[in-house]
């Protein structure tokens, strides 16, 4: 199995960066709902995101599913076989809706075959409560393959529903993705030791990232861009203007989701 704390620069790396630098939130695979982003047509592929990480110097990714109408069988299958013939560029988490029968037993089975490094859960299309008791299950079996959990959080989906998860299952590392509500975000993370923000799609990163930082810590913090449903240019811009330190950009940019994604 590939070692990602293993990975380092190489010649196709568009970035004078000295460390690997990881999308801690990236989508590949068909897309069924999201007709603002149809532009994007209804497959986004690894080469379309091996393209994007050459052309913005960034290493590797974690990978979730696209959007969809039922069930994400099909869409993580495409992630798992595009994780198996790009080892070094993608890092495959799995994505499911916790309403389906079954899906936490095809979560158990995925984690059998040791492909999947993480869990995506959506509470906002897939409209569940982080903490109800039909999510625990997928939880549990993160915490016994010590595996991350990334939630999407804005909306209805409050970072602090997700705190209370956290605090239920201590031993499970959850990142919130969206820095969207600055307060609820920074006091959920301060709060609680095993939740980290996420960035992406912070309109006003560049201005308030020094205070996210300040308030949470860099450790707390992992550099995301959603692509492809946001670019990756915009939001590796975005961090760059946000007057960080090189050592606090080092662990934002990579060492924090790596760091998780090694804890086994």
């Amino acid at each position: 199995m590939v070692s990602y704390l293993e990975g380092s620069r190489t010649a196709s790396d568009n970035s004078t960066a000295e460390y690997a630098i990881v999308d801690g939130h990236a989508h590949l695979g068909p897309r069924e709902i999201g007709d603002e982003y149809a532009a994007m047509g209804n497959v986004y592929s690894a080469e379309h995101l091996i393209q994007s990480l050459n052309s913005n110097g960034v290493r590797m990714a974690t990978v979730f599913a696209m959007r969809r109408l039922d069930d994400y069988d099909e869409a993580n299958q495409y992630i798992f076989l595009s994780a198996k013939k790009y080892p070094d560029r993608i890092i495959p988490f799995a994505r499911y809706n916790p309403w389906l029968e079954g899906s936490a037993r095809s979560f158990e089975k995925a984690i059998e075959t040791g492909v999947v490094r993480g869990l995506k859960l959506h509470p906002g299309d897939d409209l569940f409560d982080p903490d109800d008791a039909m999510v625990h299950p997928f939880f549990e079996l993160a915490e016994k393959a010590r595996i991350p959990v990334v939630l999407h959080t804005g909306g209805s989906a409050k970072p602090t529903m997700v705190g209370l998860a956290a605090d239920r299952f201590p031993q499970v590392n959850f990142v919130l993705l969206h820095l969207g509500d600055f307060h609820d975000h920074v006091f959920v993370t301060k709060k609680c030791e095993n939740v980290f923000i996420e960035t992406s799609q912070c309109l006003y990163l560049h201005r308030i990232a020094r205070r996210v930082v300040d308030k949470v810590g860099a450790h707390k913090v992992i550099w995301g861009t959603d692509v492809p449903y946001h670019f990756q240019e915009i939001e590796k811009r975005k961090i760059e203007l946000a007057g960080l330190k090189e050592d606090e950009l080092r662990l934002i940019m990579g060492a924090n989701i790596l760091r998780l994604l090694s804890k086994k």
